[in-house]
């Protein structure tokens, strides 16, 4: 069975803040940030990140077995993860408001958006003051899959700063699966434990926080499914890059990965 993953799809589809803008492969101007104004401080507050509806955003996704580095390098004390040779397809993705046979299965959730790039599965989120919730995954197809949590989990806690720990459990019962009846007992471990500089094909962020989340599913039958996933977040640009594990992988510091994501320019 299919370990149900990809649930932090993004901290925000936002623009680029005025610290740190986007520079045209040309080297041209600048993009001006409509509405997202980071400080760079290190952390991520609420309002430096945004979660508007329709809006979308560009991912480079290489979804095979892929070489990556989550630990990156050291450069004379200071982290850095040089993702600027990154390689894959080029996908959209968007926020949309939930409609469809699923929608009145999730009724505090804001938006939904494709959690599962390969399977088209998709997630239900929504946002308060201080946190990023889900709320469960469903298949654009009626009544193949359908996945609710018995109350949302938090994904993320603003603000997002380094040194944030938490664990929290989802049980979804009575489910369903490409069709099979399922039941699971998932486990979110979340830390923000590392902080350093990303390099991607067009920008230079510093301040970019990592975000490791340990999977547990517990299936009926005591199937264990295990993922670790890293996510980077920066102010306004949100989810800048991801790293997912292949299923079951026990080393924090894996050498290949299920997906490699990267954000990409306009």
């Amino acid at each position: 069975m299919r370990s149900v993953w990809g649930w932090l799809l993004f901290g925000s589809f936002g623009s680029a803040c005025g610290v740190t803008p986007y520079v045209a492969p040309d080297g041209g101007g600048a993009v001006a940030p409509p509405s997202c104004f980071g400080n760079n401080d290190g952390q991520i507050a609420r309002d430096e990140v945004q979660f508007p509806l329709g809006i979308v955003v560009k991912y480079l996704v290489d979804d095979g077995s892929v070489a990556v580095a989550p630990a990156g390098t050291d450069d004379h004390g200071t982290r850095v993860w040089d993702l600027r040779a990154a390689a894959g397809s080029t996908i959209k993705l968007e926020l949309a408001q939930p409609s469809g046979w699923s929608a009145g299965e999730f009724p505090g959730a804001a938006y939904v958006t494709t959690a599962d790039i390969p399977s088209g599965l998709m997630g239900a989120f929504s946002t308060s003051d201080d946190a990023l919730l889900v709320y469960g995954f469903y298949s654009p197809q009626e009544e193949s899959t359908l996945l609710v949590y018995d109350h949302p989990i938090a994904l993320v806690h603003f603000p997002i700063r380094l040194g944030f720990t938490q664990a929290q459990q989802g049980t979804v019962t009575n489910g369903k699966l490409n069709g099979v009846p399922v039941s699971t007992v998932d486990t979110y471990e979340v830390s923000v434990d590392r902080s350093g500089v990303m390099l991607l094909p067009y920008l230079r962020l510093e301040n970019v926080l990592r975000v490791r989340t340990n999977l547990n599913q517990q299936l009926v039958g005591g199937i264990v499914q295990r993922r670790i996933q890293y996510s980077f977040f920066h102010e306004c640009f949100g989810e800048v890059a991801r790293m997912t594990s292949l299923p079951n992988e026990a080393n924090p510091d894996f050498q290949q990965a299920a997906e490699l994501r990267v954000l990409v320019g306009p």
